[in-house]
């Protein structure tokens, strides 16, 4: 949950029932951060390949330092497990412990994801169940690293 800050966010882009927010968030005395927010259809019907492709193609046009959502698919999913170059999932990077988040009150599956690019440090990141939604409420803290530009070039990301 962004707190503080200035949000200017972009129009909703739609890939059938997928959708996908762009928006800069900047945190006071900070610099502008570009998040792009998930939300991947959850018809088990619906094949998850087709929008996984689309968001990636929309992770390399728009340059975000977050990518933040419910993806309604795993982690290791085909459509996640090779990100575009520079990004990494934040719970591979500094997870730890049990990482299903849905559905609440007993999560079975890791579908909501937070993946970060090139000029995010991670620092923490954890799920959290709630009340509010049927969802865990993913958690990340983190740095802007000093000196980072932003990623130029869309390929694979070399985990």
């Amino acid at each position: 949950m962004i707190a503080t800050g200035t949000l200017a966010p972009g129009a909703v882009e739609h890939h059938g029932a997928a959708r996908a927010w762009p928006l800069t968030w900047t945190p006071p005395g900070g610099e502008p951060i570009r998040v792009l927010v998930a939300d991947l259809p959850s018809d088990l019907a619906e094949a998850r390949g087709p929008h996984l492709a689309w968001l990636h193609e929309r992770m390399v046009a728009f340059a975000p330092d977050l990518v933040v959502g419910d993806f309604n698919a795993p982690r290791r999913a085909l459509g996640l497990a090779t990100l575009p170059r520079g990004y990494e999932h934040a719970y591979e990077r500094v997870g730890s412990g049990y990482s299903a988040t849905f559905p609440v009150p007993v999560p079975l599956w890791a579908i909501d994801q937070t993946i970060f690019g090139a000029r995010i440090e991670p620092l923490a990141y954890e799920l959290r169940s709630t009340l509010a939604s049927d969802h865990r409420l993913q958690r990340l803290d983190f740095a802007v690293a000093a000196g980072s530009t932003r990623i130029a070039d869309g390929g694979p990301s070399e985990m």
